[in-house]
């Protein structure tokens, strides 16, 4: 049996710092954006790209 993931990022998330801790604590990775996307797509997991409204 094969799982899938669709991966879904914020259009408006264009400015933003995506901040992880890659499988330990011990060191902090920030990617902006479009690296995330091309880090994604890199390893053959294309994010889907969707406008999220603006909150009221």
């Amino acid at each position: 049996m094969q799982e899938t993931l669709s991966r879904w990022l914020a259009s408006s998330a264009g400015d933003v710092r995506f901040v992880e801790h890659p499988l330990r604590n011990t060191a902090t990775v920030a990617l902006s954006h479009a690296t995330l996307v091309r880090f994604l797509a890199q390893t053959g997991h294309v994010p889907r790209i969707m406008s999220v409204p603006a909150a009221p």
